[in-house]
């Protein structure tokens, strides 16, 4: 795998930023909209939306497919933003991956952000992955 290839793809994942790749030996590129990084039992895996370039078989028109991220030869992030695919099954997708989540486009922003412990230091607090209830009386007893 190329050097840094993982914090590009989370990176454009979090900025909605498209990325331009080589993959598996191929000379052309393709033009994909990443959407979830996860770790499963083949490696880094990127599911992205592929919207041009490319198509090792012959297909015409966008889809979604995934990238091994060992497989990638040459990546860049560009300028161009996108929306998550919502209409074109995200949720879908996002439903049959088997592993561990790394990193995904968020459908709602949300007010907090969280990485990755196993990546990026502490794990998150017990605390904030229980119930709204529990959270009120876990605030108030602390603030008592």
């Amino acid at each position: 795998m190329i050097p840094n290839v993982q914090r590009l793809v989370i990176s454009a994942i979090r900025n909605r930023r498209r990325i331009l790749v080589r993959y598996d030996g191929r000379e052309r590129s393709r033009v994909v909209e990443p959407h979830l990084l996860y770790s499963g039992r083949s490696g880094m895996t990127l599911v992205g939306y592929q919207i041009r370039g490319y198509h090792s078989s012959r297909r015409q028109g966008a889809y979604w497919r995934p990238f091994q991220l060992g497989k990638i030869d040459h990546i860049y992030v560009t300028d161009e933003t996108f929306t998550p695919r919502q209409k074109q099954g995200y949720e879908a997708v996002a439903k049959i991956v088997r592993g561990a989540v790394v990193s995904s486009v968020e459908l709602k922003p949300s007010k907090y952000r969280y990485f990755n412990p196993a990546m990026y230091g502490p794990p998150r607090p017990a605390y904030l992955a229980a119930t709204p209830s529990l959270m009120v009386r876990l605030a108030i007893s602390e603030s008592s």
